[in-house]
């Protein structure tokens, strides 16, 4: 992607299944890093878990409490979220970003603590909802839990 020019570089992942614009939708957003919304499991059990997590807003940016989001409905409407923790699912990032970022290819989520300390922000678009293929074949969707084929 750098040697190539491009401006943006737009990472999904294999059990990934994006709405079909979303990437349009992302990159409107005009910003370094954003993620698409996803929810998974653990490897063991049901409960389904966000893939993006938010700072607690009485703690601020930085605080010792992070709000895990319970339902996609949680999320506030119709707008872009900053968030302190997002998967590689579905990201875009900006050609700057990319340049600075280190990616850990083994845990996905534990990138994203770069992401401040490199000068970026990182955001979530509650409004991109990714079906996210699971390890039983089901698919578990933010907005219609777990789908079974």
């Amino acid at each position: 992607a750098l040697s190539q020019g491009y401006d943006y570089l737009f990472n999904v992942e294999q059990d990934i299944i994006l709405p079909p614009d979303a990437l349009k939708r992302l990159l409107a957003h005009k910003v370094d890093v954003v993620s698409g919304h996803f929810w998974g499991r653990p490897s063991t059990g049901n409960a389904l878990h966000t893939c993006c997590l938010m700072w607690d807003p009485e703690h601020g940016i930085g605080g010792s409490k992070v709000r895990s989001i319970e339902k996609a409905t949680d999320y506030p409407k119709g707008e872009l979220v900053k968030v302190y923790c997002v998967g590689y699912g579905c990201l875009l990032l900006s050609r700057e970003a990319f340049e600075k970022l280190r990616f850990n290819q083994s845990d996905d989520g534990h990138w994203s603590w770069e992401v401040p300390r490199q000068g970026f922000s990182l955001w979530c678009d509650p409004t991109v909802q990714c079906g996210h293929i699971d390890r039983d074949g089901c698919t578990v969707w933010p907005d219609k839990g777990i789908v079974y084929a």
